[in-house]
Parts: C-alpha cells; structure tokens; sequence
C-alpha cells in the first residue's frame, strides 16, 4: 500500500487538504498566531475547495472539516483592523468571502463533518453548524460573543442557529454572550456526538504512528520549523530525522495537564533514554535542535539553505541501500524494542487509566483554557 501523499498547503499554509481514507477529504484550519481565526485567503480556500470536490468526476464523498493547534476556530479575523478601516473591512470579511464559505459547504452535495477539537467560538461555529455533522472534543467550549462585542449578527446566521437549536436557546447563546461546555451543546443539538479527549487522540494518532513504524523501508522526517507535542512523536516514529538549526523541539504535556500514553513515552525512552525522557517532559521546556541532536533526538542538522538537500541525500542513501537488509534488520528492531516494552496487563491498564483521568481533570480542562487565552494556568490537582 502506498504512503498516503503529504498535506496540500493552501492560504499561505492556513488550510491544509488532505484524503485520510478513501472518498474523505479532510481541511484542516492551522493559523495558529491568530487561534485559527478565519481570514479572506481561509474563507476563499475552502470555497474553492469546495467547489472542485463538487465538480463531475471528483472522488470525494465526504467532507471532514477541523482545527490544528488545540482550537477549532476563535471566529472571523477582525482583531488587528485599524479603528479607521474597521467598518468597511470587517463588514466585507463577513459579508463576501464568509458568507461564501457558509453557502459552498450547505451546497456541497456529499455529507459533510465538522470535528472539533478545540474551543469553537463566534464564525467558526457558524462554520460548524453549516457542517451535516459535528463531533466535539469532551473538554471544549462553545460560544457566540457578539454581545461582548458590539455586534448585531447577520440575520442569516441567527436564522441558521433557530433553525438547529430553537428561538429559545439562540436567545441564550447570543443574549448571554457566555460559553457553554460539550455536554450542553449536545443536550440542545449544537453538537451531534462528544468523544473523550482521548479517543480524538487514540484513534488517528495511534493509527497514523503504528503505521510508521510498520512501514517495511526506511522512512525519514525532515523538520524545517519548530516540532512540537504530538508532531515530535509522529516524527520520533520515523527511522530518520533531520532538523533545521534554528528550530526548537519539545513536549508540552507538563504545561496542560496532560498524561501521555505509555506508548508514547515507551518511544521517547527507547531513543534518548530515561533520563532525557524525564528532562523533556517533566520540564516541559522546548530544546534547540542543537541538544536535540545531542540527545539522539534527531540524527542531523543543517542550516535552512541546505535542509533539503542533505534530507535528499540521506533519503538517497537509505533508497540504495539493499532492499532486504533494510527491510530485515527495520524488523530485527522493531521485534527487539517491542519485547522491552511488554507490560503486565494490570499494570498497562493502570496506566491507561491514568492517562483517562487526565483527560477528565479539572486541571486538564484550565490547562488548555490557559493556553487558548496565553495566560499562567492556575492548577487545584482536581
């Protein structure tokens, strides 16, 4: 089976395409300095999108729509428009390439899905509710802040909100301008299904990191910018990696609350040991790629010009090398760090309650409000 094709990049990198499995096509919104805020290149990507995946002859049967970074969307981008343009340029970003937007996924004529994995707020609710479906992230927030902001909301999206949730809860939603939590996004029908935080993480993470590491040839990550969390792991999973200099690495589980997987942490101690493990986790500090080269962590370091090319050349080399050799001894490997790691299955199941918990805590909860918010967490240990 080949290896699925990279992301394609459109809106200068803010929205990512990509097919996860047969006839599904996933847009994913990553505009992390403004909390995936939605802007014009955004709105007009997954206008476009749309309306090829909509063309004869297009593959596509279904439409999976998401957040990078913890969020789903904070809304429409109208946070930095000077006080002397703020009229004309936030009404024609809602008006034109939003409205847009809305209208190409309602029109889409395959089903569509929008899972949220973070807090979902103002227009990228709005983007959501447009959606079939959608599936949210146990520990997320949901809100419609024009109330906090001086705004009277298009009588087209309230008109949506009425028509999924009732006149009564719109009233709520938009009167009160506060958040409501998953659990009552559900009871009212903003939201179709919650999954546990866990399970957003298990499945398709765990699926895509298995299928790395089962990948009989070589396989190598190059990391041009800063890798972080869940990226590290996924490029942890690959025999090779080499990193831009300037870039910084690290595992922020410390700084949310968080309790890694066991196999997760399996990993990073079986390339850069215990003790490392510890520093990089318990601290929850980024390192430079400098010690992460130091560590083991990454196996080269090139400056920015000349990333490429030594990835290239190591790729090259790995490609010439014999077929069975690598192929055997990637085995040989895999068989000798996977008996390392057997667990007792009383103690495995510890720990994976244990990590169940903390997607479940109140500090896991403050902790990615704290990072959403770019403020200090206050941790209760509750």
């Amino acid at each position: 089976m080949s290896a699925p094709a990279p992301p394609r990049e459109l809106a200068d990198g803010k929205l990512l395409i990509d097919e996860p499995a047969d006839g599904v096509v996933r847009l994913t919104i990553s505009n992390a300095v403004k909390r995936n805020a939605l802007d014009h290149p955004i709105l007009d990507a997954i206008s476009d999108t749309l309306a090829e995946l909509s063309a004869p002859g297009s593959q596509a049967r279904c439409v999976l729509i998401t957040g990078a970074h913890g969020m789903f969307s904070a809304g429409y981008d109208i946070g930095e428009i000077p006080a002397e343009e703020f009229e004309e340029r936030a009404e024609r970003l809602v008006a034109h390439p939003f409205t847009q937007a809305i209208d190409a996924l309602e029109a889409f004529p395959h089903p569509t899905l929008a899972m949220l994995p973070g807090h979902t707020i103002g227009g990228g609710l709005e983007l959501a509710l447009a959606c079939d479906l959608r599936v949210a992230k146990d520990a997320i927030k949901l809100g419609m802040p024009p109330a906090k902001l001086g705004l009277v909301y298009s009588h087209t999206g309230l008109r949506r909100f009425i028509d999924a949730i009732g006149a009564a809860r719109t009233r709520e939603l938009f009167l009160l301008g506060s958040y409501i939590d998953a659990a009552t996004a559900l009871g009212w029908g903003l939201v179709t299904r919650i999954a546990p935080a866990e399970r957003l993480v298990a499945h398709p993470f765990t699926e895509a990191i298995d299928a790395l590491e089962a990948f009989p040839r070589p396989t190598l990550a190059m990391l041009p910018g800063h890798t972080i969390g869940g990226g590290l792991e996924l490029a942890l999973s690959c025999d090779l990696r080499v990193a831009r200099a300037e870039i910084k690495l690290g595992m922020p589980p410390a700084k949310l609350g968080l309790v890694y997987s066991h196999t997760g942490l399996r990993r990073f101690i079986d390339a850069i040991g215990a003790p490392r493990t510890r520093e990089l986790f318990l601290l929850g500090r980024h390192i430079d790629a400098a010690t992460a080269l130091q560590w083991g962590l990454v196996t080269r370091v090139a400056a920015e010009d000349e990333l490429e090319a030594l990835a290239l050349e190591l790729a090259g080399e790995l490609a010439d090398n014999a077929p069975l050799s690598q192929t055997g001894n990637k085995r040989v490997i895999q068989a000798l760090l996977a008996a390392e790691g057997v667990l007792d299955e009383d103690v495995e199941q510890e720990l994976i309650e244990l990590r169940r918990a903390s997607f479940a805590s109140q500090d896991m909860q403050e902790g990615m409000r704290a990072f959403a918010e770019r403020r200090a967490p206050r941790w209760t240990g509750s």
